[in-house]
């Protein structure tokens, strides 16, 4: 198991309807699909087909009315462990709910979120010992959760808005549909920034008001002490140092034996957060003019400490400064830190830790982890740093509320917010190759091209860094050449290690080009799901071997390109059993033919035969596997009743339609045709890594018939 890749999103049963006054559009009809991260996975299919609403449904943005995400779950970002632990307590469950005769007996029916909250109620109803309740109710309690913790259609508005833009964003198909025309750009990606990283923000401003302060007074001491002096090399400037002055600086007060210690440690600290700050620490001051300095940074620092904290981000601070002693760092859970001492015991590294924590003078760094932490404790030869419950999800200061009270205050307060996240907009938008990103994110979205305005729309994607990117038709609408500059970003961003992506196009060359792994969509169902290779070398399914012929060959002269006959299905009334049957060249009598089929068929027939007007004859397609046809009275009526049961009788061996009718009864003038049960195709690895929903990888059904 530790070999496989981690699974970032694992979508099964997902099924998605549309009610409208024509009726209710089956627009998903149980997806299931895999995504690993790192990498490209694409869907591709028919205009139609739901790849769109896949998309919108995984993110719960499907609008409601007149649509409804019915069943299904979509697990984000859960270990392979989780997920064996997840479908042990699912089973174990299941199993449980059975033995208590509160499942209906579905056999096929998933144990998804809400069917896992019912099963609460009604075993929390029945009569059952102290202690088998407790144990019952423990199991299905902590099931509850990890549905709710990894299932995006199990949790709360509140949270999925975390979610949102945060871990996953959506490159939508419109991008004049999808940016506000009367906000900047500059604006509109700083309010990502700034609703889902605010606590980078703050790190920012805190670092960036720590660095000038510390500049102004390091500037001011290295004055006096080089005053009068002959050692100073030449090119240094100390009335504006730049971070290789600060270098060479250090360089020669380290060799002197006293009077500089504590100016050395601010040299140091310096060159730390010009590394860390980059080209950000030359820009302006991001100090308000209308507060006092010293405020400002308390604020930002109790800012910084009430955004909410976890392991994860402690392990980031501790990765910014200077090793203390400790050779490891692991996270045991999600609170809580674990130090391996390198040199020394680990009291001594207990000890050095909780100096650096509570030094008044320490980088702000420390000082915020002295905030946020509970006081170093020792566990197995290892100290252990967890973060305090206070500090564990993000709160508001009762002062800071006050202030955001006052529109003057208010504005000097979010004024270096504002600042740093424009910031961060024009280094995402320079990331995408646009030129002159500073002038770009103080115009509006008319002012753009429509390749620009398409990396404006990546560029509010992306600002968080998310873990999963959906990329939804990004190209359709462009022009050759801009097409390519999207798909040669995106390229990019994947070989730099950001996010995965979930290309949904309808091109198949686009697929070709950028995918991993492909999933072929038509009627509301994958199709096929293979790596792309095999898709392109070795297409199984009917449907996908449609799309791969329709493709023009340089190495193949055809006099006109390879069609897939018929049209897309309407999804109000969509075929039964396989949705692609009536359009397939390959479609067998158990494929899923009805009623409605049949009388279509036979209508034909009567027109071809020449035997009147189809209104003589009456029909009743109300079951789905039967169909009733009355004939008129006289000799037409005996004749056409004739003719028809000997075309159905003998066409057989060559229209499947005709094949899958299993019985053929006679009541005076009218016929009753009886037709094979219909049922949706599996889901089949057909080989390895490759799964196939087709009849045709299926083993041939009994032909049970519906009496």
């Amino acid at each position: 198991m530790s070999g496989l890749p981690a699974l970032l999103l694992r979508v099964r049963g997902l099924k998605t309807n549309f009610y409208t006054y024509q009726g209710v559009v089956k627009a998903l009809d149980g997806i299931d699909l895999d995504m690993v991260k790192g990498q490209i996975l694409g869907i591709v299919g028919e205009t139609g087909c739901g790849k769109s609403v896949t998309a919108l449904s995984i993110l719960r943005l499907i609008p409601s009315p007149p649509g409804k995400v019915e069943s299904g779950e979509a697990l984000f970002d859960i270990s392979e462990s989780e997920l064996a632990k997840l479908e042990g307590l699912r089973s174990e469950v299941l199993a449980i709910s059975r033995s208590l005769g509160v499942w209906d007996g579905r056999e096929n029916r998933p144990l998804e979120f809400p069917a896992v909250q019912r099963l609460e109620t009604l075993i929390s109803k029945r009569p059952l010992g102290p202690g088998q309740r407790q144990a019952v109710m423990e199991k299905i309690g902590t099931l509850r959760e990890m549905l709710q913790r990894y299932d995006l259609l199990a949790k709360s508005e509140p949270q999925l808005r975390q979610i949102r833009g945060n871990s996953i964003s959506m490159i939508f198909q419109e991008p004049m549909q999808a940016l506000n025309p009367v906000f900047t750009i500059g604006d509109q990606i700083a309010e990502s920034v700034l609703l889902h990283r605010p606590k980078r923000i703050y790190r920012k401003v805190v670092l960036r008001m720590r660095r000038e302060d510390l500049r102004r007074r390091a500037i001011a001491r290295l004055l006096d002490t080089f005053r009068g002096r002959s050692d100073l090399p030449a090119g240094v400037d100390l009335e504006d140092p730049t971070k290789a002055d600060w270098v060479v600086l250090s360089g020669i007060l380290s060799k002197e034996s006293s009077g500089t210690p504590a100016l050395l440690v601010s040299l140091r600290e310096l060159v730390a957060l010009d590394d860390e700050l980059g080209e950000e620490a030359a820009k302006d001051s991001p100090y308000s003019r209308w507060l006092p300095k010293r405020f400002q940074f308390q604020i930002y620092m109790d800012l910084w400490g009430r955004s909410g904290w976890n392991a994860s981000d402690v392990l980031t601070e501790l990765q910014s400064v200077s090793p203390l002693g400790w050779s490891d760092v692991q996270t045991r859970d999600a609170f809580t830190i674990s130090l391996t001492p390198g040199t020394g015991t680990a009291e001594d590294l207990r000890r050095r830790i909780s100096d650096a924590m509570h030094f008044g003078k320490s980088p702000p760094s420390w000082v915020i982890l002295g905030r946020i932490l509970e006081p170093p404790s020792i566990d197995g030869g290892a100290v252990v740093l967890r973060v305090g419950k206070p500090f564990r999800a993000p709160s508001r200061n009762l002062i800071l509320q006050v202030l955001s009270r006052i529109p003057a205050l208010r504005r000097a307060v979010h004024h270096p917010m504002s600042r740093l996240a424009l910031d961060e907009a024009a280094e995402t938008l320079r990331l995408l190759s646009i030129p002159d990103p500073e002038r770009v994110i103080r115009g509006y979205p008319h002012e753009l091209s429509g390749g620009m305005q398409q990396r404006a729309l990546t560029a509010i994607a992306l600002s968080c860094d998310p873990l999963l990117l959906i990329a939804d038709e990004p190209t359709t609408a462009l022009d050759v050449t801009i097409q390519a500059q999207i798909l040669e970003l995106l390229r990019e961003l994947k070989l730099h290690g950001r996010p995965s992506i979930l290309l949904i196009t309808h091109d198949l060359g686009v697929i070709a080009e950028m995918c991993d792994r492909v999933c072929v969509m038509y009627g509301g169902i994958v199709a096929e799901d293979a790596p792309v290779r095999e898709i392109f070398k070795k297409p199984l399914h009917p449907y996908t071997q449609g799309l791969i012929k329709a493709i023009p060959s340089h190495a193949e002269k055809k006099d006109r390109l390879e069609v897939i006959r018929g049209s897309v299905p309407n999804l109000i009334y969509p075929p039964s059993g396989c949705r692609f049957h009536p359009r397939c060249p390959a479609a067998m009598p158990h494929c899923g033919w009805d009623a409605q089929d049949l009388e279509t068929d036979i209508r034909q027939g009567l027109q071809e035969l020449g035997l009147g007007p189809s209104s003589d004859v009456v029909f009743d397609a109300s079951d789905t596997t039967k169909l009733t046809v009355g004939f008129p009275d006289g000799p037409e009526g005996e004749r056409a009743l004739a003719l028809v049961r000997a075309r159905v009788e003998t066409g057989r061996e060559s229209s499947p339609l005709l094949s899958a009718v299993r019985g053929i009864t006679q009541n005076g003038h009218e016929l009753t045709f009886v037709l094979m049960k219909s049922r949706k195709p599996q889901r089949l690895e057909v080989e390895p890594s490759h799964f196939v929903s087709c009849y045709l990888y299926e083993p041939a059904p009994g032909g049970e018939v519906d009496a």
